[in-house]
């Protein structure tokens, strides 16, 4: 039952991105949503995973909802420091690694990509427990300490 738990919150998750994304909220759009996703879901379980599904833990998915808040807040500083710099042309760029606060791919492809999202910062590579990041850093603050700033981002998530 936990597997259709899972799969049931990921096609709502899905559903409400497509209307997010069309700026509609309708029946139609809904509809939609559920059309897309249903196959989606079936074909990435079937062919992608090559599994029957995994247990779903709410509290995960609280911790992501937390972190996905975080990042889009801190979108708006980030971007307003990377135009600064850019105009005062200190283009400083540092490669930072970091820990990966969880055992779980998603969690850790998640948070990656959410780095990515912010400006001024890349992902280059995920590996088992660490990530690479290519970071601006106008301030020419130590890697250390950038490493140590993006990690606060995550702190609340369990390893």
């Amino acid at each position: 039952m936990k597997q259709y738990n899972f799969v049931l919150v990921l096609l709502v998750m899905m559903a409400f991105f497509w209307i997010l994304l069309n700026e509609a909220l309708s029946f139609h759009a809904l509809g939609i949503g559920f059309m897309i996703g249903v196959p989606t879901l079936f074909l990435v379980q079937i062919y992608v995973l090559e599994t029957e599904g995994k247990d779903f833990d709410f509290r995960t998915l609280l911790n992501c909802a937390i972190i996905i808040i975080k990042t889009i807040l801190s979108i708006i500083p980030s971007s307003l420091t990377v135009i600064k710099a850019i105009l005062s042309d200190k283009m400083i760029i540092s490669r930072v690694a970091v820990e990966l606060p969880s055992n779980d791919h998603f969690i850790n492809a998640l948070l990656c990509n959410l780095i990515t999202l912010t400006p001024g910062t890349i992902t280059l590579e995920i590996n088992q427990d660490r990530a690479e990041i290519i970071v601006l850093n106008p301030r020419n603050v130590p890697e250390k300490d950038l490493s140590l700033e993006i990690q606060q981002m995550w702190k609340g998530i369990k390893r």
